[in-house]
């Protein structure tokens, strides 16, 4: 075997000598992939919880506003108050904020890298009652209610799904235990179908068969909203 290819790769060719180098180059690959799987689940758990929070922020900000304070204001209490990853998103609009950045802007922002469509509703209800006038905190509070109704709707699609997920799991692994199942209660009943030329077409044929229902299936439950 070629020494100078151990991971495969012509970027990572060594000598002789290079052997180390090799182990290290395919450790550096595997820790650069379990880094980013890590960065992605934590990523995924925080936009999570920064959409569980967002209610209870919202409540804050009317709050705040409907006591007379400002925006700014009410930012930082929810700043303070609040737990991460609300608290250092809100901290990081303050800041850029007091550093001459558009509020608005830096709320997009946030929306974005947080994947929160809910947060972006927010940002843009600021940016009309700004550039339009009205009445935040009632701007507010409707779009907290909308935010409201929309996770309602959002769990109760997602048990919804579960149901449906459970249904297709147990379908899908039905003709995988029934064959089992006659394997184990009358050996050689299946033969045929691995020995004869048109056994093999069949399970060929099932196998294609029941790829495609799994991919029909999942498609069907996969709602989003």
């Amino acid at each position: 075997m070629d020494r100078r290819r151990i991971c495969g790769g012509p970027g990572h060719r060594h000598r002789a000598r290079g052997w180390p180098g090799d182990r290290n180059s395919c450790r550096s690959r595997g820790g650069r992939a379990e880094a980013k799987l890590v960065l992605r689940f934590r990523a995924g758990r925080q936009r999570k919880e920064f959409a569980k929070q967002l209610d209870n922020t919202l409540r804050i900000i009317s709050s705040a506003l409907r006591a007379g304070q400002s925006l700014q204001i009410a930012l930082n209490s929810v700043a303070a108050d609040s737990a991460a990853p609300m608290s250092e998103e809100i901290t990081r609009i303050i800041n850029e904020n007091r550093l001459g950045r558009d509020m608005v802007v830096a709320m997009l922002d946030v929306a974005d890298r947080m994947q929160s469509e809910d947060f972006q509703w927010f940002a843009e209800a600021v940016a009309v009652q700004r550039d339009a006038g009205g009445n935040l905190n009632d701007i507010i509070d409707t779009v907290a209610e909308t935010i409201r109704g929309r996770a309602e709707i959002r769990e109760k699609v997602r048990a919804y799904a579960a149901e449906g997920k459970a249904s297709c799991y147990v379908l899908m692994a039905l003709p995988v235990a029934l064959a089992v199942l006659y394997s184990l209660m009358n050996p050689g009943y299946l033969d045929p179908l691995f020995s004869t030329t048109i056994g093999v077409l069949l399970l060929l044929l099932s196998a294609v068969l029941y790829t495609l229902s799994a991919f029909w299936m999942r498609a069907i439950i996969d709602i989003k909203v």
